[in-house]
């Protein structure tokens, strides 16, 4: 399973993400054939390696001839269908738009197609959307994590004003992401936080991999940590190599067992009880390791659950199934884990003059 990372510990912006691909292998021809794609004349890439601190990166810069002009949110969504770009570039950039545009519908309380994009609504904004679709459907990874993000500081001034660093709309699209201290400036722009949540499955530490390629794209700005964004691309380690592996003994002195695993869960509010309790059964059936049911109160205070499996990699498409299958769901979402386990062992012992089988850990 091919598993990508991010490492933004300079931060991340739209052109840096799109270099880091390109430098770990996404070839540039198919990135530009998308970008053509499109429809926008006077538009030039240029790629070229630079020196950012002490580290070797690829710039990519986006020049346009002439004025460009803001776009609304159907704007751009028209102009992602009319373009002749493979289906999942072509999904990849919609869902990247359509979290700024929640988000910029959220900070300014506005319907989402009424929202005017400024900065992400210009064509080098459009471009690295693209460009960073095409390039990772070229990798094609089953799961994408993004390491912590450093959130800056100071204020940006913007097509709204004076804004605080992140912006406001920044902070709506990270959601979930890991953010920490760092940074004296804007260390994440809108354009580079969308790619990021639209592509990720996780956030936080790099998954175990087989290193197999890596990139490094390089910023504007020339500062004290080399401006680059790193990005780490490999096959998942299967769970026998990593058995064993930087764990302590157990608590009754042996090693616990790890294995890779996958969470698969949705949230509902519109079933009842009665019609999703049958469906713990049916993802056990589908493969599940486990699987389990949790009340939650989700937006506008209402009570709902939220479905959950532990599964296997390979037994992810039919859990998936048959949560789409058996509830009422239009999303789900999965995270990589990993579960240790003591081995056990079965014995039996007397009670009450009777036999008793019980399972113990060791």
């Amino acid at each position: 399973m091919t598993v990508l990372y991010f490492d933004c510990f300079a931060g991340a912006a739209g052109d840096m993400i799109l270099g880091a691909l390109i430098d770990a292998g996404a070839p540039l021809e198919r990135v530009l054939s998308c970008v053509n794609s499109l429809g926008i004349g006077g538009i030039k890439l240029d790629v070229r390696p630079v020196i950012k601190g002490a580290v070797r990166a690829t710039r990519v810069e986006v020049t346009v001839e002439g004025p460009g002009s803001p776009r609304t949110y159907s704007d751009i969504v028209s102009l992602l269908r009319r373009a002749e770009l493979p289906p999942g570039v072509r999904r990849r950039a919609l869902d990247t738009f359509e979290l700024i545009g929640r988000a910029e519908a959220r900070v300014h309380d506005v319907e989402v197609e009424d929202v005017h994009f400024h900065e992400v609504g210009s064509e080098d904004a459009i471009v690295d959307i693209v460009g960073c679709s095409a390039a990772l459907e070229y990798f094609a990874p089953e799961h994408v994590t993004t390491g912590p993000i450093p959130k800056g500081s100071g204020t940006v001034e913007g097509a709204h004003g004076i804004l605080p660093v992140p912006a406001p709309a920044v902070v709506e699209i990270l959601r979930g992401a890991v953010l920490r201290d760092g940074g004296t400036r804007e260390t994440i722009t809108p354009t580079g936080a969308a790619v990021l949540r639209a592509a990720s499955h996780s956030f936080g530490t790099a998954p175990s991999m087989r290193l197999e390629s890596s990139g490094y794209g390089a910023g504007a700005r020339d500062t004290d940590v080399p401006n680059v964004v790193r990005v780490l691309v490999g096959q998942s380690v299967p769970s026998d190599e990593l058995q064993g592996v930087g764990v302590e003994p157990g608590p009754f002195g042996s090693r616990p067992n790890i294995e890779a695993a996958v969470v698969v869960e949705t949230n509902v509010d519109d079933m009842s009880p009665e019609l999703l309790a049958p469906v713990v059964v049916s993802l056990i059936e589908a493969g599940a390791q486990d699987a389990w049911i949790t009340p939650v109160v989700m937006k506008k205070g209402r009570p709902g659950f939220t479905l959950a499996a532990l599964t296997s990699a390979p037994a992810v498409e039919g859990i998936v199934s048959a949560m789409f299958r058996e509830t009422t769901t239009l999303g789900v979402r999965q995270s990589q884990v990993q579960k240790e386990a003591l081995e056990r062992d079965w014995v039996t012992v007397e009670v009450a003059d009777q036999h008793v089988s019980v399972k113990l850990g060791r």
